[in-house]
């Protein structure tokens, strides 16, 4: 909720925010954004709005959602109202049990690294960004894109809202106990997503992941992408016990740029944009699209 109220605010919108209590570091960036936090949930320190955004955490019972109901105020779930903002964006989920955050800021420093002023929504922090989410100049978008459900009166997953264009599940496993009675209905809210998913589209699996399989063989419209580790793609390092993992990564980098140099390992890079192929040449400066698998 905090990183989408700075996507609100950044499109023009003010923003007031009520919670139980406010912790660091979001506390902190919703107040550098002048955000009003008001703590407790009592109706008479609700602000008139145009518009109530209604988290997940909420429910019946609370004071100030009986409040809206009572006086039949408008009112959206977060991942609705995120919705409506990115419903023209070029969508990249990133989905699956583990690794959401983790991939999530992967792609957005890549595309960073291009120079594009995406907007993304990354429920975590990276050195890399100064902020969890950001509006964003640029048409594409990238979200980590959760299963839990929307809202109090809004059981779909939130992913469902986004739009996506494109689609990345990276593994999935039961989770979530407390809105999921087993893996099968885990699995059945991924099917709903690849539903809306466009044929132009592209979902992006993990091929050593069976759970994801099952949901892609209940049925995938769009253009299946898939990808595994094999022995053929590990290096291995020979290194004293003690050494320190900075420089046991830093070796690991120079043996697998070695083996590519050496052509024991091809990369290619394909735009899925617009489908063309290429690769970076061997001092790995220019990119030529003209470069064939």
């Amino acid at each position: 909720m905090g990183g989408l109220a700075r996507i609100l605010i950044e499109s023009g919108h003010k923003v007031t925010g009520s919670d139980n209590n406010f912790y660091p570091p979001m506390s902190d960036q919703l107040r550098e954004l002048d955000v009003e936090l008001t703590k407790g949930f009592e109706p008479s320190s609700m602000p008139e709005a145009d518009l109530y955004v209604i988290g997940n955490a909420l429910s019946r019972g609370n004071k100030c959602v009986e409040e809206i109901l009572n006086k039949n105020l408008p009112y959206k779930s977060g991942p609705e109202m995120l919705g409506d903002i990115i419903k023209d964006r070029f969508v990249i989920a990133v989905s699956g049990t583990h690794g959401k955050t983790t991939t999530s800021f992967m792609i957005a420093k890549i595309f960073q690294s291009m120079g594009k002023d995406i907007g993304y929504l990354i429920g975590g922090i990276s050195p890399d960004f100064s902020f969890s989410a950001k509006i964003g100049s640029d048409e594409i978008f990238v979200i980590e894109a959760d299963e839990y459900d929307s809202a109090f009166f809004d059981k779909r997953s939130k992913f469902i809202h986004y739009n996506p264009s494109v689609v990345m599940i990276n593994n999935l496993e039961f989770d979530h106990a407390d809105i999921f009675d087993s893996l099968r209905d885990i699995k059945k809210q991924f099917h709903h997503l690849l539903r809306i998913l466009p044929n132009n589209g592209h979902v992006i699996i993990n091929n050593f992941d069976d759970n994801v399989k099952d949901v892609i063989d209940e049925g995938c419209w769009s253009n299946k992408v898939s990808y595994d580790f094999t022995l053929d793609s590990c290096v291995a390092v020979d290194a004293p016990i003690g050494t320190d993992p900075e420089t046991l990564i830093e070796q690991a980098k120079a043996k697998f740029v070695q083996r590519i140099l050496e052509g024991d390992i091809v990369v290619v890079f394909e735009n899925i944009f617009d489908g063309e192929t290429g690769a970076y040449d061997e001092d790995w400066k220019n990119y030529n699209r003209e470069t064939s698998k």
